[in-house]
């Protein structure tokens, strides 16, 4: 008795990611009504139509976002073949749809922008920086060596877990610029926060039934964090500025909108801005690895 009450426990755990619930809240809620992840009347804004800083930033913005949501579709896929139960292997197809519907809308936006699809391919691949790359290669590791439990951290914990602050940034950037593009943003956003919890639910349990993966996992998420640490502090260094200098050719449009609570896009230094982000990255990071069970082995 006291161990089915036990495997039930542990079912209930997981069985909020089902299709079933999947279908209630994305198609059937947030997305419903939406084309291409936004509202019918939030087209592509004349404005970023004319070449000038603001447009360059979207088009990298895009294809950064387009970058990531490419490889976590392969990575997913693979992640749904190799699951060891029929509620992660539900899930992960449900996640898998979702990647492919996040790299689709940021492509078609780019599309929208004006550029071929050979200019797409050429941008997305232009933007993936060195560090980047080299994570990549140790996600797509994860999925070669049927690791689930390694996919999961790789994938769902340190691509997306980490890239939480930089969603909330975003979204609020492009608000006065492109509302339809921050719908974007925040539709993705909704199903990274469902892709995490899992990953956290599933990570959790199995470091509880299997301690001793949890020093092979924690050096595994130490290397992937050192890793995209270095990503998003060269995307930051890199692109902030960039934002800055658009916010500049457009004062009127950003106003007095903030980037965080108390701090004004328009004035707020490029260093500040680059300082609170990283130590949101890396903070919330560390408190979810510990959430989990996992350990920051520095």
């Amino acid at each position: 008795m006291k161990m089915t009450t036990t495997s039930s426990k542990k079912r209930v755990s997981v069985r909020n990611f089902t299709a079933e619930k999947w279908l209630e809240i994305v198609p059937h809620g947030y997305l419903k009504g939406m084309i291409y992840g936004h509202s019918p009347q939030y087209t592509v804004p004349d404005y970023l139509q004319e070449e000038g800083k603001l447009r360059q930033v979207c088009l990298y913005d895009l294809a950064i976002f387009a970058s990531a949501e490419k490889i976590a579709v392969t990575t997913a896929a693979g992640l749904t073949s190799i699951a060891d139960d029929d509620w992660s292997r539900i899930f992960l197809a449900t996640q898998t749809f979702d990647e492919a519907r996040h790299y689709e809308v940021f492509v078609e936006r780019i599309r929208e922008m004006g550029l071929s699809d050979e200019e797409i391919a050429d941008l997305i691949e232009e933007v993936a920086s060195p560090e980047y790359r080299d994570f990549q290669k140790i996600m797509f590791q994860q999925v070669d060596n049927k690791d689930l439990l390694g996919g999961l951290v790789t994938l769902n914990i340190i691509l997306e877990g980490m890239a939480f602050p930089l969603y909330g940034y975003e979204a609020r950037f492009w608000k006065p610029f492109d509302p339809g593009l921050t719908e974007i943003i925040i539709g993705a956003f909704k199903d990274e926060t469902r892709h995490v919890g899992f990953a956290e639910k599933k990570l959790t349990e199995a470091i509880q039934q299997r301690p001793e993966e949890k020093e092979r996992l924690s050096r595994l998420a130490t290397e992937c964090s050192i890793r995209m640490e270095k990503a998003f502090e060269s995307f930051l260094n890199q692109f902030v500025g960039l934002y800055q200098e658009a916010c500049q050719e457009h004062k009127e449009k950003v106003g007095d909108a903030e980037i965080a609570p108390g701090m004004r896009m328009i004035d707020t230094p490029v260093v500040d801005q680059v300082n609170m982000l990283l130590r949101d990255i890396i903070g919330g990071h560390r408190e979810r690895l510990e959430k989990i069970g996992l350990k920051y082995l520095n």
